[in-house]
């Protein structure tokens, strides 16, 4: 199995890919599990990242929890956040490419797959859709570490798009066929109409 995501455009390193790992020589046979679709990397699965200046590659650790449509968001420091991903709950994971190691990120309210996730200018993290029933969008205080439901009564379902402009910070909700406009600020999001 392999997927590959963007990790980030800081020193060079432009890919990851994870993959499943080989069976161990010697280890006792088992009986033949249900395969996962062969897009899904297994909880565990190894993986590698691909340095673009150079074109080679290196191990990396194991995801935490397997993951779909998730977003792999980089922070200025170097690291990248893993959020969604799962339907089950709100967990995420930070990705060290100094350590080459995932380790725990800071939960989201809301479980997420397929949503959009955006990393404001002032480094608070936005993620918004990718839920099945409408949620509010979340904001990660990059002091705090913690994240917060926008307020407001913007919701957005499965499909969002964010877009950080002069104005404010536009959401969109797909599904729903909805314009937001968030300014930042404590207020939540004023409905700029409909798509």
């Amino acid at each position: 199995m392999r997927l590959r995501f963007p990790v980030a455009l800081l020193a060079g390193v432009a890919l990851c890919s994870l993959q499943a790992a080989p069976p161990r020589k010697g280890a006792p046979k088992k009986a033949p599990a249900a395969k996962a679709p062969a897009d899904i990397p297994a909880a565990g699965a190894g993986g590698e990242l691909l340095d673009l200046g150079s074109g080679r590659s290196r191990a990396i650790g194991a995801m935490l929890e397997s993951r779909t449509d998730f977003q792999a968001t980089p922070f200025p420091d170097g690291r990248v956040l893993i959020t969604g991903g799962s339907l089950k709950d709100g967990s995420t994971e930070w990705f060290d490419p100094a350590t080459r190691r995932f380790s725990s990120g800071p939960a989201m309210a809301q479980a997420r797959q397929g949503h959009g996730a955006l990393l404001l200018k002032d480094g608070r993290l936005l993620v918004a859709g990718g839920t099945e029933n409408p949620a509010a969008a979340e904001i990660l205080d990059p002091v705090t570490w913690k994240f917060q439901p926008l307020p407001g009564d913007a919701r957005f379902g499965l499909s969002a798009e964010l877009l950080e402009t002069e104005a404010g910070v536009l959401l969109i909700d797909g599904q729903a066929g909805k314009c937001w406009l968030w300014d930042g600020k404590a207020k939540g999001p004023k409905s700029t109409g409909s798509l």
